[in-house]
């Protein structure tokens, strides 16, 4: 299957997913779009020369808890929603990158509402995507940690400091880079399809600061 994926597209800008889909797929043309760049490409003209065999996506715009609930639902699910439909054919392969449907560790309890804009964007567009495609992978991962076992989130020290005290006291879920680098490849070879949950939100057309939506999540996870 590796040999067969020749061009990749990556929404989403993070370095160690870049990393990780350079690892596995050296020999590949990779093509990279910004998240809060999708809204302004011409989606009507040749944005790639050839279509890709895979679409990885990962990004979020994590400057929407600050606009309005229509702008913030726009860059963070129908923007990508219109891109991925440019770029698609029969045959291409669609890995999304969604968060994991509980922070905290040991709950088991199925959540079917959240509090988080960052949690309902990231699953709406999941949802939107399993409807939509049935060449599509969801991998729902926690807080990833590098080879020293610290998580590097986006967002201030405080909070990144605040997250691996949580990581140290074995209170929310994690993932290696190297466990999440298998976790792609299986997810390639495996053609199951699980429907994802598809969550209702409380609140969302407040705006609120990164750290108070992360609170507000972890509260109420």
């Amino acid at each position: 299957m590796r040999k067969k994926i020749q061009r990749i597209v990556i929404l989403g800008k993070s370095l160690k997913f870049k990393k990780i889909i350079s690892s596995l797929f050296g020999q590949s043309s990779i093509k990279i779009f910004s998240w809060r760049e999708i809204k302004d490409l011409k989606l009507d003209k040749k944005i790639v020369e050839k279509k890709p065999d895979l679409i990885f996506v990962c990004g979020y715009d994590f400057k929407s808890h600050w606009y309005t609930f229509k702008k913030y639902q726009k860059v963070n699910i129908f923007f990508p929603l219109e891109l991925i439909k440019s770029l698609h054919t029969n045959k291409t392969l669609i890995i999304y990158i969604d968060t994991t449907y509980k922070i905290k560790k040991n709950l088991q309890m199925n959540k079917r509402y959240t509090f988080s804009r960052y949690e309902f964007a990231k699953k709406e567009l999941g949802y939107k995507l399993f409807k939509k495609y049935d060449n599509l992978r969801i991998l729902n991962v926690p807080l990833i940690k590098d080879s020293k076992s610290k998580v590097k989130i986006f967002g201030s020290n405080f909070m990144s400091t605040l997250f691996n005290i949580l990581l140290s006291l074995n209170l929310i879920n994690s993932i290696k880079i190297s466990q999440l680098r298998k976790l792609i490849l299986i997810s390639i070879k495996n053609k199951k399809k699980i429907k994802p949950i598809k969550l209702k939100s409380f609140g969302l057309s407040i705006p609120r600061s990164l750290f108070l939506d992360r609170l507000l999540r972890f509260i109420y996870d």
